[in-house]
């Protein structure tokens, strides 16, 4: 039996994940304890997969807009 961690694929589930705990307001230290990685692993296929930080990236812009909306309302 091998050692380590299993690998683990980068694919649409895993993004589609990482987007829902983002649009929850999770950080990407409580994204990587939810999904069951390491924060060492996220930053190194960050650096290799652009789809991962964009994913998270996508959802926080998204909300930063939807407050921004919402404050222009209020006003």
């Amino acid at each position: 039996m091998k050692r380590g961690p299993k690998p683990r694929k980068i694919n649409q589930d895993l993004l589609e994940k990482i987007e829902h705990h983002a649009a929850r307001g999770l950080s990407q230290k409580q994204i990587c304890d939810a999904l069951g990685f390491s924060e060492t692993w996220w930053h190194a296929k960050k650096a290799e997969y652009s789809e991962l930080g964009e994913s998270y990236k996508k959802v926080l812009l998204q909300g930063w807009q939807m407050s921004r909306m919402l404050s222009m309302k209020t006003r």
